[in-house]
């Protein structure tokens, strides 16, 4: 039985210690600096009553005192939260019921037999549970997996795990795979109720989507995060167990989720402010996506497929889809603007390999790639421009209130998410209010970072959920030899 690495490297994260207190939740003024929408810039800075009680009482949050609607899109409003977050139906896998003896079996066959010690059996449930995407009530997916205390009363946090990019369509969803129910419960193993939703658009069980998956859209996976996490409520009252909800949220994600952690604590105190949000990592997270984007557009590599798979999806979420040839090709032989949706739909992995392309403006349109290249403009795509700035947590309209602490994970040798990007955006966040340490772990790819600094990730979340003073905030140290590093490429 095989555990996928990208998902065992993030249900690890948390398990050098499981720890009960925490230190007193802080406020801030920062603000985002975006000027594109000021729709939401009348938000208020501080949050009001509702907004800061603590868990253990249903979510009853002041309306939001902005209009989410923006980018010149069809107009939506929230429902109310009382609406949404309603457990559905519940099952257990195959793998449902996992005995301490079961889980330690299973590590061993991975390179990590040696990093934590398998301390609960756990019992893991798959779900369904409704939410709502741009005012409409739907329905998600998603896996939680619950410590078995063995009749020890245990109170625990929830860890809210927002996985990387596995595709577009319900077949790709994490909690319809063994690999995705596994994760999560090597995370619960620790002591943690660990929920991995699927993303809205991505159903991993039961009925299909009946929307597609926003890829990036803050908002959309914000709000179905967070109502997993009501669902997950439900859930534990109608279970067996003697497992209670402290009232604390962990929120980690890598890549894809990365960027979801960022947005899901962005609205946390605005959508679910019942949870007492701790701490949040975002491992190699794209942040500013204006920034990616021009360098996608204008040198061809592994973001270019990505950015056009991204503008495919965001364009059917705002209702942008009759003008996504303005910026995506659809000549011979490509035929992009045409064709990436339906690959979209069918296929989990878009590989670029399968279109062989020599040049970005195969890609994308001469018109778009000069504008950026030449211009150093988005001169005639204000409306793109405007979706990726919303997306970017470092220009987004949507005011932060809360000062969660995080970390922010880079890899040196990252080929989809640019590293000098990356490097830039977190000093952006940092001038905004957020509060954050850095590692950047020398020589990584990708996915490499969030692996090779998985020690230092333990101990981070460790300090945190013990209330331990951050050191060294905002600094950013050069790149690493991370500890889980490539004898290859350094030695720690």
């Amino acid at each position: 039985m095989k555990i996928s690495h990208w998902l065992l490297v993030i249900a690890l994260m948390f398990g050098s210690g499981f720890v009960m207190n925490c230190g007193p939740e802080q406020t801030t003024n920062g603000e985002s600096t975006n000027t594109e929408q000021s729709n939401k810039e009348t938000a208020s800075s501080e949050p009001s009553p509702e907004q800061t009680q603590d868990g253990g009482t249903a979510d009853a949050p002041a309306p939001p005192t902005f209009d989410p609607t923006v980018c010149g899109s069809t107009p939506h409003k929230w429902l109310p939260t009382s609406e949404v977050g309603k457990l559905i139906s519940k099952d257990q896998p195959s793998l449902g019921n996992m005995s301490k003896e079961l889980l330690t079996s299973l590590l061993k066959t991975t390179q990590y037999k040696d990093l934590v010690a398998i301390k609960y059996g756990v019992k893991v449930y798959t779900f369904r549970y409704t939410t709502q995407d741009r005012g409409k009530k739907i329905e998600a997916t998603g896996v939680v997996g619950i410590p078995d205390s063995e009749g020890v009363a245990l109170k625990a946090p929830y860890t809210l795990f927002l996985h990387g990019t596995t595709g577009f369509m319900d077949k790709c969803a994490p909690s319809g795979s063994q690999d995705g129910v596994l994760s999560v419960a090597l995370l619960a193993s620790q002591g943690y109720i660990a929920i991995a939703p699927d993303y809205i658009g991505m159903n991993g069980t039961g009925e299909a989507s009946t929307t597609h998956h926003a890829y990036l859209v803050g908002e959309a996976v914000a709000l179905g995060s967070l109502d997993s996490l009501r669902g997950t409520d439900a859930l534990l009252k109608e279970v067996t167990t003697d497992v209670e909800h402290d009232g604390r949220l962990v929120i980690v994600g890598g890549s894809q989720g990365g960027h979801a952690a960022l947005f899901s604590a962005l609205y946390a105190p605005y959508y679910a402010p019942s949870y007492k949000l701790v701490a949040g990592v975002a491992m190699i997270p794209p942040v500013d996506l204006i920034a990616q984007s021009e360098a996608a557009i204008s040198t061809l590599g592994d973001a270019s497929i990505t950015l056009a798979a991204g503008a495919t999806a965001m364009s059917r979420w705002y209702g942008f889809d009759d003008k996504l040839k303005e910026i995506l090709t659809d000549g011979d032989p490509y035929n992009i603007a045409s064709t990436l949706a339906n690959l979209m739909d069918t296929k989990c992995d878009v590989d670029t390999k399968e279109y062989k392309f020599t040049k970005t403006t195969d890609i994308f349109t001469e018109t778009l790639y000069k504008t950026i290249t030449e211009k150093k403009s988005w001169e005639g795509f204000e409306k793109w421009r405007c979706i990726m700035a919303e997306n970017s947590v470092n220009h987004t309209s949507v005011k932060r209130i809360t000062d969660v602490p995080f970390l922010f994970i880079v890899s040196e040798k990252d080929a989809l998410v640019n590293p000098e990007i990356q490097r830039k955006s977190y000093d952006t966040l940092c001038k905004q209010g957020y509060k954050m340490n850095y590692i950047e772990c020398k020589g990584a790819s990708h996915s490499k970072g969030a692996t090779w600094s998985l020690k230092s990730q333990l101990e981070w979340v460790k300090d945190r959920l013990d209330g331990v003073e951050m050191k060294d905030v905002c600094t950013r140290p050069d790149p690493i030899c991370c500890e889980g590093s490539d004898s290859k490429v350094c030695t720690p």
